[in-house]
């Protein structure tokens, strides 16, 4: 994934798999953080992208929006699940080029720090 805000990516050497992480940090100047990231799919089949909170101590209740950057379609948002964690099942096509957005679900009340996971299904 490249991040559109500053994150640390970590490389896998599972084909179509990929984490990275960031922050929900509401201020003054910006109520309502969104973090925004792309990436390119490397195959084609379904993934579920999943957004994790990390951390003790962690409010953050996290809103998932999936983009295909490269048609038409609305965003899909994500699922809510079990410990807070948000997924999203997505039909990946490869070279494709698509966008994840994550915000805080309250609209700016609780802030923290996350994971996201795409993985193959």
């Amino acid at each position: 994934m490249r991040p559109s805000t500053p994150s640390r990516a970590s490389a896998s050497p599972r084909k179509g798999v990929g984490s990275i992480t960031g922050v929900i940090n509401n201020t003054p100047n910006n109520p309502f953080d969104a973090d925004d990231f792309t990436f390119i799919a490397n195959g084609s089949g379904q993934s579920r992208i999943v957004v994790t909170p990390t951390s003790a101590g962690n409010t953050l209740t996290p809103t998932l929006f999936f983009f295909d950057l490269e048609s038409n379609q609305p965003a899909v948002t994500g699922t809510p699940g079990a410990n807070g964690t948000v997924s999203v099942l997505a039909d990946l096509i490869v070279g494709r080029r698509y966008g994840v957005r994550v915000i805080s679900t309250s609209g700016g009340a609780n802030e923290g720090a996350y994971r996201i996971d795409i993985t193959p299904v």
